[in-house]
């Protein structure tokens, strides 16, 4: 970036604080709180002003001050409940020899019957798509492309034969015919 670029940012920045920045609305606001106590101590001193302005219907009270809100402390954090010791190991299974191999075995769980084809419910299928019609909109004159043709133009071109009278008016042949 050049150095005339970064100048010019420079001076948009600084012109935004001078003009719309935080501090020039902060001292705006603070000029316009410090007139308006003004206005209430003036018209404090003199009652009379201060009817005559509240019979025409401005009024210029102090608000109440408003009672600063302080945050609620934040409740402290529940301290950590201490660690449950980790439970203690299984032991291991003694090994018997079983009395009856067919007994200890778990039992299969028993296959659903098959369904027969007329039971089914018929097999969904998808409609077929609709084919896709592009739309034919009637394109505004002035938006249509048209076919350019190119060609040189000359003089032996031109179908009608030139006449004196179709010249151009030329200022300056006078100079030129001269010589």
């Amino acid at each position: 970036m050049r150095l005339k670029a970064r100048l010019k940012r420079l001076e948009a920045q600084v012109d935004w604080l001078d003009t719309f920045g935080e501090l020039i609305l902060a001292e705006q606001e603070l000029e316009f709180l410090l007139k308006k106590k003004e206005l209430e101590d003036y018209l404090a001193d003199h009652p009379q002003k201060a009817a005559i302005l509240a019979a025409a219907g401005v009024t210029c009270v102090r608000p109440t001050p408003r009672p600063v809100a302080r945050p609620s402390p934040s409740p402290k954090p529940a301290p950590n409940p201490a660690p449950k010791p980790a439970p203690e190991p299984l032991p291991e299974p003694r090994a018997e020899p079983p009395s009856n191999p067919a007994a200890a075995a778990p039992a299969p769980e028993p296959r659903p019957p098959p369904v027969s084809k007329k039971s089914r419910p018929d097999e969904v299928t998808c409609p077929e798509a609709m084919p896709v019609v592009p739309e034919a909109t009637d394109i505004p004159e002035h938006m249509q492309i048209r076919p350019v043709f190119w060609r040189a133009s000359s003089d032996y071109e031109d179908v009608r034969p030139r006449h004196p009278e179709d010249e151009d008016y030329d200022p300056i042949a006078a100079f030129y015919d001269e010589e």
